[in-house]
Protein backbone atom coordinates (compact mmCIF):
# COMPACT_ATOMS: atom_id res chain seq x y z
CA UNK A 1 0.00 0.00 0.00
CA UNK A 2 3.25 2.04 0.46
CA UNK A 3 4.16 1.75 -2.74
CA UNK A 4 0.87 2.56 -4.33
CA UNK A 5 0.23 6.13 -2.38
CA UNK A 6 3.69 6.65 -3.46
CA UNK A 7 3.25 6.28 -7.02
CA UNK A 8 -0.17 8.24 -6.68
CA UNK A 9 2.18 11.02 -5.19
CA UNK A 10 4.36 11.16 -8.31
CA UNK A 11 1.64 10.68 -10.77
CA UNK A 12 0.13 13.66 -9.52
CA UNK A 13 3.08 15.46 -9.27
CA UNK A 14 3.74 14.68 -12.88
CA UNK A 15 0.84 15.87 -14.32
CA UNK A 16 0.72 19.20 -12.12
CA UNK A 17 4.30 20.16 -13.56
CA UNK A 18 3.17 18.93 -17.12
CA UNK A 19 -0.69 18.27 -17.46
CA UNK A 20 -1.00 14.97 -19.91
CA UNK A 21 -4.29 13.86 -21.36
CA UNK A 22 -2.83 9.95 -21.96
CA UNK A 23 -1.51 9.81 -18.02
CA UNK A 24 -4.87 11.36 -16.25
CA UNK A 25 -7.47 8.64 -18.38
CA UNK A 26 -4.84 6.11 -17.73
CA UNK A 27 -4.67 7.35 -14.08
CA UNK A 28 -8.63 7.62 -14.15
CA UNK A 29 -8.85 3.81 -15.61
CA UNK A 30 -7.16 2.32 -12.90
CA UNK A 31 -9.02 4.05 -10.28
CA UNK A 32 -12.42 2.90 -11.78
CA UNK A 33 -10.98 -0.51 -11.76
CA UNK A 34 -9.93 0.00 -8.33
CA UNK A 35 -13.62 1.42 -7.40
CA UNK A 36 -15.16 -1.79 -9.10
CA UNK A 37 -12.87 -4.42 -7.13
CA UNK A 38 -13.35 -2.51 -4.05
CA UNK A 39 -17.17 -3.21 -4.91
CA UNK A 40 -16.45 -7.17 -5.18
CA UNK A 41 -14.14 -7.03 -2.16
CA UNK A 42 -16.79 -5.01 0.23
CA UNK A 43 -19.47 -5.15 1.26
CA UNK A 44 -21.56 -1.56 0.26
CA UNK A 45 -23.38 0.67 2.10
CA UNK A 46 -26.40 -0.12 0.00
CA UNK A 47 -25.89 -3.67 0.41
CA UNK A 48 -28.15 -5.01 2.70
CA UNK A 49 -28.42 -9.16 4.09
CA UNK A 50 -26.76 -12.35 4.55
CA UNK A 51 -26.86 -13.56 1.28
CA UNK A 52 -25.29 -10.37 -0.58
CA UNK A 53 -22.51 -10.77 2.26
CA UNK A 54 -22.12 -14.58 1.13
CA UNK A 55 -21.72 -13.28 -2.21
CA UNK A 56 -18.59 -11.55 -1.63
CA UNK A 57 -17.01 -14.38 0.71
CA UNK A 58 -17.12 -16.36 -1.79
CA UNK A 59 -16.87 -14.94 -5.31
CA UNK A 60 -12.70 -16.14 -4.31
CA UNK A 61 -11.48 -12.20 -5.02
CA UNK A 62 -9.86 -12.97 -1.31
CA UNK A 63 -8.21 -16.14 -1.16
CA UNK A 64 -4.92 -15.25 -2.45
CA UNK A 65 -4.32 -12.70 0.18
CA UNK A 66 -6.14 -14.26 3.01
CA UNK A 67 -3.91 -16.95 3.18
CA UNK A 68 -1.37 -16.09 5.72
CA UNK A 69 -3.91 -12.28 6.33
CA UNK A 70 -0.52 -10.33 6.53
CA UNK A 71 -2.44 -7.53 5.26
CA UNK A 72 -5.02 -7.95 7.51
CA UNK A 73 -3.73 -8.18 10.78
CA UNK A 74 -2.52 -4.74 10.02
CA UNK A 75 -5.59 -3.43 9.15
CA UNK A 76 -6.65 -5.17 12.50
CA UNK A 77 -4.20 -3.63 14.88
CA UNK A 78 -4.51 0.02 12.99
CA UNK A 79 -2.19 2.67 11.87
CA UNK A 80 -0.12 3.05 15.13
CA UNK A 81 -0.63 -1.15 15.88
CA UNK A 82 -2.05 -0.36 19.23
CA UNK A 83 -5.89 -1.58 18.47
CA UNK A 84 -5.31 -5.22 19.20
CA UNK A 85 -3.93 -7.01 22.53
CA UNK A 86 -5.67 -10.65 21.82
CA UNK A 87 -7.31 -11.72 18.99
CA UNK A 88 -9.37 -14.57 18.53
CA UNK A 89 -9.13 -15.56 14.25
CA UNK A 90 -11.60 -17.68 12.81
CA UNK A 91 -10.34 -20.42 9.98
CA UNK A 92 -12.22 -23.20 8.36
CA UNK A 93 -10.25 -26.19 8.82
CA UNK A 94 -8.74 -28.08 5.96
CA UNK A 95 -9.80 -31.82 5.14
CA UNK A 96 -6.46 -33.35 5.76
CA UNK A 97 -3.26 -33.26 8.40
CA UNK A 98 -1.05 -31.90 6.11
CA UNK A 99 -3.36 -29.19 4.79
CA UNK A 100 -4.60 -28.19 8.08
CA UNK A 101 -0.74 -27.76 9.47
CA UNK A 102 -0.03 -25.46 6.32
CA UNK A 103 -3.00 -23.76 7.03
CA UNK A 104 -2.28 -22.90 10.49
CA UNK A 105 1.53 -22.45 10.19
CA UNK A 106 0.43 -19.85 7.52
CA UNK A 107 -1.91 -18.13 9.68
CA UNK A 108 0.85 -17.78 12.59
CA UNK A 109 3.29 -16.70 10.01
CA UNK A 110 1.29 -13.86 8.75
CA UNK A 111 0.59 -12.74 12.73
CA UNK A 112 4.43 -13.40 13.60
CA UNK A 113 5.37 -10.68 10.44
CA UNK A 114 3.50 -8.31 12.16
CA UNK A 115 4.68 -8.94 15.30
CA UNK A 116 8.57 -8.21 13.88
CA UNK A 117 7.18 -4.65 12.26
CA UNK A 118 5.56 -4.12 15.90
CA UNK A 119 9.22 -4.85 17.14
CA UNK A 120 11.29 -2.61 14.87
CA UNK A 121 9.27 0.60 15.96
CA UNK A 122 9.45 -0.27 18.89
CA UNK A 123 6.16 -0.75 20.09
CA UNK A 124 5.43 -1.36 23.78
CA UNK A 125 3.30 -4.93 24.08
CA UNK A 126 2.61 -7.46 21.90
CA UNK A 127 -1.17 -8.47 21.06
CA UNK A 128 -1.19 -12.64 20.96
CA UNK A 129 -3.44 -14.60 18.54
CA UNK A 130 -5.82 -17.51 19.12
CA UNK A 131 -7.46 -20.06 16.51
CA UNK A 132 -11.00 -20.74 16.88
CA UNK A 133 -11.81 -23.50 13.78
CA UNK A 134 -14.73 -22.61 12.32
CA UNK A 135 -17.20 -25.36 10.94
CA UNK A 136 -19.88 -23.78 7.92
CA UNK A 137 -23.32 -24.74 8.22
CA UNK A 138 -24.76 -25.69 4.31
CA UNK A 139 -27.82 -25.94 2.74
CA UNK A 140 -28.56 -29.62 2.26
CA UNK A 141 -28.63 -29.79 -1.56
CA UNK A 142 -28.96 -33.94 -2.43
CA UNK A 143 -31.13 -34.96 0.99
CA UNK A 144 -31.18 -38.41 2.11
CA UNK A 145 -33.59 -40.40 1.90
CA UNK A 146 -34.01 -41.01 6.21
CA UNK A 147 -31.47 -38.15 7.28
CA UNK A 148 -31.44 -34.44 7.36
CA UNK A 149 -28.22 -33.23 6.36
CA UNK A 150 -27.01 -36.76 6.19
CA UNK A 151 -23.54 -35.26 4.34
CA UNK A 152 -23.21 -31.97 6.06
CA UNK A 153 -23.17 -34.61 9.30
CA UNK A 154 -20.30 -36.69 8.17
CA UNK A 155 -18.45 -34.19 6.39
CA UNK A 156 -17.82 -31.65 10.00
CA UNK A 157 -17.60 -34.88 12.11
CA UNK A 158 -14.83 -35.66 10.14
CA UNK A 159 -13.63 -32.17 9.93
CA UNK A 160 -13.45 -32.64 13.80
CA UNK A 161 -11.97 -35.78 13.83
CA UNK A 162 -8.94 -34.31 11.65
CA UNK A 163 -8.70 -31.56 13.73
CA UNK A 164 -8.53 -33.83 17.38
CA UNK A 165 -6.19 -36.16 15.64
CA UNK A 166 -3.61 -33.07 15.17
CA UNK A 167 -4.19 -31.45 18.52
CA UNK A 168 -3.61 -34.43 19.72
CA UNK A 169 -0.33 -36.03 17.70
CA UNK A 170 1.55 -32.11 17.98
CA UNK A 171 0.80 -30.66 21.40
CA UNK A 172 1.90 -27.29 20.21
CA UNK A 173 -0.99 -26.29 18.47
CA UNK A 174 -3.29 -27.38 21.85
CA UNK A 175 -1.90 -23.56 22.15
CA UNK A 176 -2.78 -22.28 18.73
CA UNK A 177 -6.58 -23.64 18.01
CA UNK A 178 -8.61 -23.01 21.68
CA UNK A 179 -12.17 -23.34 20.59
CA UNK A 180 -14.59 -23.95 17.66
CA UNK A 181 -17.47 -22.41 16.07
CA UNK A 182 -20.40 -23.22 13.97
CA UNK A 183 -21.23 -20.24 11.70
CA UNK A 184 -22.50 -19.19 8.38
CA UNK A 185 -26.30 -19.18 7.03
CA UNK A 186 -29.10 -20.36 10.08
CA UNK A 187 -31.29 -21.39 7.26
CA UNK A 188 -28.82 -23.28 5.99
CA UNK A 189 -28.48 -25.99 8.55
CA UNK A 190 -29.73 -25.91 12.36
CA UNK A 191 -27.84 -26.37 15.09
CA UNK A 192 -28.83 -30.19 15.84
CA UNK A 193 -26.60 -30.85 12.76
CA UNK A 194 -22.91 -29.58 14.76
CA UNK A 195 -24.61 -31.25 17.88
CA UNK A 196 -22.63 -34.78 17.60
CA UNK A 197 -19.39 -32.69 16.54
CA UNK A 198 -19.79 -30.06 19.96
CA UNK A 199 -19.69 -33.43 22.14
CA UNK A 200 -17.02 -34.89 20.11
CA UNK A 201 -14.84 -31.81 20.52
CA UNK A 202 -15.57 -31.49 24.27
CA UNK A 203 -14.45 -35.21 24.78
CA UNK A 204 -11.30 -35.04 22.94
CA UNK A 205 -10.42 -31.83 25.08
CA UNK A 206 -11.49 -28.50 23.30
CA UNK A 207 -12.12 -26.15 26.33
CA UNK A 208 -14.23 -23.43 24.29
CA UNK A 209 -17.58 -23.31 22.38
CA UNK A 210 -18.68 -20.48 20.38
CA UNK A 211 -22.41 -20.90 18.41
CA UNK A 212 -23.92 -18.27 15.75
CA UNK A 213 -27.30 -18.41 16.16
CA UNK A 214 -30.55 -15.96 15.88
CA UNK A 215 -28.97 -13.90 13.38
CA UNK A 216 -31.36 -14.87 10.61
CA UNK A 217 -34.70 -16.16 10.88
CA UNK A 218 -38.33 -15.71 9.54
CA UNK A 219 -40.03 -15.04 13.03
CA UNK A 220 -38.70 -13.82 15.81
CA UNK A 221 -39.50 -17.08 17.48
CA UNK A 222 -37.14 -18.89 15.27
CA UNK A 223 -34.34 -17.06 16.04
CA UNK A 224 -35.07 -17.30 19.64
CA UNK A 225 -35.17 -21.51 19.07
CA UNK A 226 -32.20 -21.55 17.27
CA UNK A 227 -30.38 -19.71 20.24
CA UNK A 228 -32.28 -21.90 22.72
CA UNK A 229 -31.47 -25.19 20.23
CA UNK A 230 -27.36 -24.25 20.09
CA UNK A 231 -27.24 -23.83 23.81
CA UNK A 232 -29.43 -27.59 24.22
CA UNK A 233 -28.28 -29.85 21.44
CA UNK A 234 -24.64 -28.31 21.65
CA UNK A 235 -24.54 -28.79 25.37
CA UNK A 236 -22.85 -25.07 25.92
CA UNK A 237 -21.65 -24.56 29.48
CA UNK A 238 -20.80 -21.72 31.54
CA UNK A 239 -18.07 -19.40 29.60
CA UNK A 240 -19.65 -20.65 25.89
CA UNK A 241 -21.11 -18.30 23.45
CA UNK A 242 -23.73 -17.65 21.36
CA UNK A 243 -22.90 -15.26 18.20
CA UNK A 244 -25.18 -12.47 17.43
CA UNK A 245 -28.31 -13.63 19.39
CA UNK A 246 -30.35 -10.48 17.27
CA UNK A 247 -33.30 -12.37 17.93
CA UNK A 248 -33.28 -11.35 21.52
CA UNK A 249 -32.10 -8.35 21.10
CA UNK A 250 -34.12 -6.65 18.58
CA UNK A 251 -37.54 -4.73 19.75
CA UNK A 252 -40.58 -6.27 18.89
CA UNK A 253 -42.04 -3.63 17.30
CA UNK A 254 -38.83 -2.88 15.31
CA UNK A 255 -38.58 -6.26 13.75
CA UNK A 256 -42.80 -6.18 13.03
CA UNK A 257 -42.15 -3.19 10.80
CA UNK A 258 -38.94 -4.66 9.13
CA UNK A 259 -41.24 -7.66 7.69
CA UNK A 260 -44.68 -6.04 7.41
CA UNK A 261 -47.97 -7.95 8.16
CA UNK A 262 -47.18 -11.47 6.59
CA UNK A 263 -44.67 -13.85 6.63
CA UNK A 264 -43.97 -17.25 4.45
CA UNK A 265 -42.87 -19.72 6.81
CA UNK A 266 -43.03 -23.21 6.13
CA UNK A 267 -45.99 -25.50 7.98
CA UNK A 268 -42.78 -27.33 9.79
CA UNK A 269 -40.99 -24.51 11.27
CA UNK A 270 -43.93 -22.54 12.78
CA UNK A 271 -44.75 -26.02 14.01
CA UNK A 272 -41.11 -26.48 15.82
CA UNK A 273 -41.76 -22.42 16.81
CA UNK A 274 -44.78 -23.38 18.65
CA UNK A 275 -43.50 -26.47 20.28
CA UNK A 276 -40.48 -24.32 21.10
CA UNK A 277 -42.84 -21.58 23.25
CA UNK A 278 -45.18 -24.24 24.41
CA UNK A 279 -41.67 -25.91 26.23
CA UNK A 280 -40.42 -22.07 27.27
CA UNK A 281 -44.24 -22.02 29.30
CA UNK A 282 -44.70 -25.37 31.16
CA UNK A 283 -41.19 -24.58 32.38
CA UNK A 284 -41.72 -21.05 33.36
CA UNK A 285 -43.01 -19.04 35.96
CA UNK A 286 -44.94 -16.72 34.28
CA UNK A 287 -48.31 -15.96 34.51
CA UNK A 288 -48.85 -13.53 31.17
CA UNK A 289 -47.41 -16.56 29.31
CA UNK A 290 -49.91 -19.20 30.70
CA UNK A 291 -52.41 -17.22 29.36
CA UNK A 292 -51.56 -18.02 26.10
CA UNK A 293 -50.87 -21.99 26.75
CA UNK A 294 -54.50 -23.28 25.53
CA UNK A 295 -54.13 -21.26 21.91
CA UNK A 296 -50.73 -22.43 21.66
CA UNK A 297 -51.74 -26.06 22.03
CA UNK A 298 -54.73 -25.54 19.60
CA UNK A 299 -52.18 -24.22 16.99
CA UNK A 300 -49.33 -27.26 17.94
CA UNK A 301 -52.58 -30.04 16.98
CA UNK A 302 -53.79 -28.42 14.06
CA UNK A 303 -49.97 -28.42 12.38
CA UNK A 304 -49.68 -31.61 13.95
CA UNK A 305 -51.42 -33.29 11.57
CA UNK A 306 -50.66 -30.96 8.83
CA UNK A 307 -47.05 -31.98 9.21
CA UNK A 308 -46.42 -35.16 10.04
CA UNK A 309 -49.98 -36.78 9.02
CA UNK A 310 -51.14 -37.84 12.84
CA UNK A 311 -52.28 -36.36 15.61
CA UNK A 312 -49.43 -36.15 18.28
CA UNK A 313 -49.98 -34.61 21.62
CA UNK A 314 -47.70 -31.51 22.76
CA UNK A 315 -45.99 -33.32 24.94
CA UNK A 316 -45.25 -36.49 22.38
CA UNK A 317 -44.12 -33.42 19.77
CA UNK A 318 -41.79 -31.63 22.35
CA UNK A 319 -39.92 -34.62 23.63
CA UNK A 320 -39.19 -35.99 19.89
CA UNK A 321 -37.92 -31.79 19.27
CA UNK A 322 -35.15 -32.56 22.26
CA UNK A 323 -34.64 -36.14 20.78
CA UNK A 324 -33.02 -33.91 17.78
CA UNK A 325 -29.78 -33.28 20.45
CA UNK A 326 -28.83 -36.97 19.37
CA UNK A 327 -27.26 -37.81 15.75
CA UNK A 328 -29.99 -39.79 13.97
CA UNK A 329 -26.66 -41.68 12.22
CA UNK A 330 -26.24 -43.06 15.44
CA UNK A 331 -29.84 -44.16 15.98
CA UNK A 332 -31.10 -45.46 12.71
CA UNK A 333 -29.96 -49.04 13.05
CA UNK A 334 -29.51 -49.29 8.93
CA UNK A 335 -27.09 -46.60 9.10
CA UNK A 336 -24.73 -47.92 11.81
CA UNK A 337 -22.38 -50.46 9.58
CA UNK A 338 -22.06 -47.95 6.93
CA UNK A 339 -21.19 -45.49 9.43
CA UNK A 340 -18.41 -48.22 11.21
CA UNK A 341 -16.71 -48.24 7.22
CA UNK A 342 -16.63 -44.82 6.90
CA UNK A 343 -14.92 -44.26 10.22
CA UNK A 344 -17.07 -42.01 11.20
CA UNK A 345 -19.24 -44.32 14.10
CA UNK A 346 -18.24 -43.02 17.42
CA UNK A 347 -18.91 -45.45 20.27
CA UNK A 348 -18.55 -42.56 22.85
CA UNK A 349 -21.69 -40.87 21.17
CA UNK A 350 -23.74 -44.14 21.23
CA UNK A 351 -22.86 -44.73 24.82
CA UNK A 352 -24.38 -41.10 25.26
CA UNK A 353 -27.55 -41.16 23.52
CA UNK A 354 -27.99 -44.27 25.59
CA UNK A 355 -27.40 -43.00 28.91
CA UNK A 356 -29.76 -40.03 27.56
CA UNK A 357 -32.92 -42.64 27.15
CA UNK A 358 -32.66 -42.16 23.12
CA UNK A 359 -31.83 -45.85 22.61
CA UNK A 360 -34.39 -47.20 24.77
CA UNK A 361 -36.93 -45.49 22.45
CA UNK A 362 -35.44 -47.34 19.39
CA UNK A 363 -35.27 -50.32 21.01
CA UNK A 364 -38.95 -49.72 21.87
CA UNK A 365 -39.52 -48.16 18.52
CA UNK A 366 -43.09 -49.98 17.71
CA UNK A 367 -44.16 -48.76 21.44
CA UNK A 368 -42.58 -45.15 21.49
CA UNK A 369 -44.97 -42.22 19.29
CA UNK A 370 -41.65 -40.15 20.50
CA UNK A 371 -39.01 -42.32 18.28
CA UNK A 372 -42.01 -42.55 15.53
CA UNK A 373 -42.09 -38.38 15.55
CA UNK A 374 -38.41 -38.39 15.43
CA UNK A 375 -38.10 -40.94 12.61
CA UNK A 376 -41.06 -38.38 10.74
CA UNK A 377 -39.34 -35.33 11.17
CA UNK A 378 -36.58 -37.14 9.48
CA UNK A 379 -38.21 -38.91 6.26
CA UNK A 380 -37.96 -37.26 3.07
CA UNK A 381 -41.57 -37.71 1.95
CA UNK A 382 -42.44 -36.06 5.43
CA UNK A 383 -40.35 -33.26 4.99
CA UNK A 384 -42.38 -32.33 1.58
CA UNK A 385 -45.41 -31.16 4.19
CA UNK A 386 -42.61 -30.26 6.36
CA UNK A 387 -41.16 -27.70 4.62
CA UNK A 388 -44.88 -26.38 2.52
CA UNK A 389 -45.16 -22.48 3.18
CA UNK A 390 -47.81 -21.11 4.59
CA UNK A 391 -48.29 -17.00 5.58
CA UNK A 392 -48.70 -16.40 9.04
CA UNK A 393 -49.38 -13.06 10.57
CA UNK A 394 -46.22 -11.90 13.20
CA UNK A 395 -48.71 -11.62 16.27
CA UNK A 396 -51.33 -14.02 15.09
CA UNK A 397 -50.63 -16.24 18.28
CA UNK A 398 -48.07 -15.35 20.38
CA UNK A 399 -48.62 -10.91 21.05
CA UNK A 400 -45.70 -8.59 21.17
CA UNK A 401 -45.47 -8.06 24.75
CA UNK A 402 -45.27 -12.03 25.30
CA UNK A 403 -42.88 -12.22 22.44
CA UNK A 404 -40.58 -9.91 24.76
CA UNK A 405 -41.33 -11.91 27.78
CA UNK A 406 -39.89 -14.99 25.87
CA UNK A 407 -36.63 -12.67 24.82
CA UNK A 408 -36.30 -11.49 28.22
CA UNK A 409 -36.50 -15.64 29.75
CA UNK A 410 -33.87 -16.59 27.14
CA UNK A 411 -31.58 -14.29 28.13
CA UNK A 412 -32.23 -15.35 31.85
CA UNK A 413 -31.69 -18.91 30.89
CA UNK A 414 -28.12 -17.89 29.31
CA UNK A 415 -27.47 -15.49 32.14
CA UNK A 416 -28.14 -18.31 34.78
CA UNK A 417 -25.79 -20.86 32.97
CA UNK A 418 -23.58 -17.83 31.92
CA UNK A 419 -23.89 -18.52 28.24
CA UNK A 420 -21.70 -15.66 26.46
CA UNK A 421 -23.35 -13.16 23.90
CA UNK A 422 -20.71 -12.39 20.90
CA UNK A 423 -22.11 -9.69 19.44
CA UNK A 424 -20.60 -8.13 16.23
CA UNK A 425 -22.26 -4.10 15.60
CA UNK A 426 -21.52 -4.03 12.08
CA UNK A 427 -22.19 -6.96 11.27
CA UNK A 428 -25.57 -6.97 12.70
CA UNK A 429 -26.05 -3.93 11.23
CA UNK A 430 -25.64 -4.33 7.32
CA UNK A 431 -27.43 -8.28 7.43
CA UNK A 432 -29.82 -7.60 10.24
CA UNK A 433 -33.04 -5.72 10.07
CA UNK A 434 -31.51 -2.34 11.38
CA UNK A 435 -31.10 0.39 8.69
CA UNK A 436 -28.41 1.84 10.72
CA UNK A 437 -26.67 1.68 14.24
CA UNK A 438 -29.37 4.00 15.95
CA UNK A 439 -31.49 1.34 15.92
CA UNK A 440 -28.92 -1.70 17.09
CA UNK A 441 -29.60 -3.93 19.92
CA UNK A 442 -27.22 -4.06 21.86
CA UNK A 443 -28.55 -1.22 23.47
CA UNK A 444 -31.56 -2.64 24.60
CA UNK A 445 -30.02 -5.10 26.79
CA UNK A 446 -28.23 -2.57 28.16
CA UNK A 447 -31.70 -0.81 28.83
CA UNK A 448 -33.33 -3.69 30.15
CA UNK A 449 -30.09 -4.94 32.63
CA UNK A 450 -31.17 -1.32 33.52
CA UNK A 451 -34.55 -2.10 34.25
CA UNK A 452 -33.55 -5.33 36.49
CA UNK A 453 -33.56 -7.96 34.35
CA UNK A 454 -31.25 -10.54 33.86
CA UNK A 455 -28.76 -10.44 30.81
CA UNK A 456 -25.64 -12.58 30.14
CA UNK A 457 -21.93 -11.35 29.56
CA UNK A 458 -21.53 -9.38 26.31
CA UNK A 459 -18.17 -9.56 24.17
CA UNK A 460 -17.51 -7.13 21.57
CA UNK A 461 -16.59 -8.83 18.00
CA UNK A 462 -15.81 -7.66 14.61
CA UNK A 463 -16.74 -10.36 12.71
CA UNK A 464 -15.79 -10.05 8.61
CA UNK A 465 -13.41 -7.11 9.10
CA UNK A 466 -12.58 -7.47 5.24
CA UNK A 467 -15.92 -7.50 3.89
CA UNK A 468 -17.12 -4.99 6.39
CA UNK A 469 -13.81 -2.90 6.12
CA UNK A 470 -13.70 -2.16 9.81
CA UNK A 471 -11.53 -3.12 13.16
CA UNK A 472 -12.28 -3.61 16.54
CA UNK A 473 -11.75 -0.17 17.00
CA UNK A 474 -14.37 1.02 15.29
CA UNK A 475 -16.50 -1.49 16.40
CA UNK A 476 -16.19 0.33 20.19
CA UNK A 477 -16.02 3.90 18.36
CA UNK A 478 -19.78 2.85 17.27
CA UNK A 479 -21.03 1.43 19.95
CA UNK A 480 -20.16 4.51 22.07
CA UNK A 481 -21.73 6.71 19.25
CA UNK A 482 -25.03 4.73 20.04
CA UNK A 483 -25.05 4.40 23.41
CA UNK A 484 -24.22 8.48 23.85
CA UNK A 485 -26.38 9.81 20.60
CA UNK A 486 -29.92 10.93 21.89
CA UNK A 487 -28.85 11.30 24.80
CA UNK A 488 -29.27 7.55 25.83
CA UNK A 489 -26.59 7.58 28.32
CA UNK A 490 -24.24 10.56 28.77
CA UNK A 491 -20.40 10.31 28.01
CA UNK A 492 -18.85 9.29 31.52
CA UNK A 493 -21.42 6.50 31.67
CA UNK A 494 -20.87 5.20 27.98
CA UNK A 495 -17.28 5.26 28.30
CA UNK A 496 -17.98 2.92 31.76
CA UNK A 497 -20.19 0.58 29.83
CA UNK A 498 -17.35 -0.26 27.33
CA UNK A 499 -14.85 -0.52 29.84
CA UNK A 500 -17.50 -3.00 31.13
CA UNK A 501 -17.54 -4.87 27.59
CA UNK A 502 -13.68 -4.48 27.15
CA UNK A 503 -13.17 -6.49 30.73
CA UNK A 504 -15.67 -9.18 29.50
CA UNK A 505 -14.07 -9.54 26.63
CA UNK A 506 -10.70 -10.02 28.86
CA UNK A 507 -12.49 -12.48 30.95
CA UNK A 508 -14.30 -14.77 28.46
CA UNK A 509 -11.48 -14.92 25.93
CA UNK A 510 -10.65 -18.53 24.50
CA UNK A 511 -7.25 -18.76 25.41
Amino acid sequence: MSIEAYMFVLVLEKLRILPNDNIANLLHHYLLILGLTNRLLVQQTHQNGFEQFQKNTLNGLRESSEKSFKRRFFQMHGNDLKFLKFLEGRFSPKNNQIELINQIDSIYNGWNHMLKTKEREKSKSSPEIRLIAHFIKKIDSKPNQYIRHKALRIEVINKGKNLAALLSKFPKYQQKVTGIDAASSEFDAPPEVFAHLFRFMRRKGMRHFTYHAGEDFYHILDGLRAIYEAIKFCDLKKTDRIGHATAAGILVEQWSEAVGNEILISQGCHLDNLIFVYHLIVNSTSKKLQKTLPTVINEINNLSYSVYGDYYTPTILEKAWLMRECCPLHLFESHINNLKIQGVFDDNEFLWAEKKGFVENLQKKKDSKVYEVYEKYHDLNIRKNYNKNISITPFGIIKPKQLKILQIELLNIMATNEIIIETLPTSNVRIGFHKNFSTYHLKNWIQWKMQGYKIPPIVLGSDDTGIFATNIYNEYANVFSVLTNEEFVGLSEGMDILRHINNNSVIYKFI
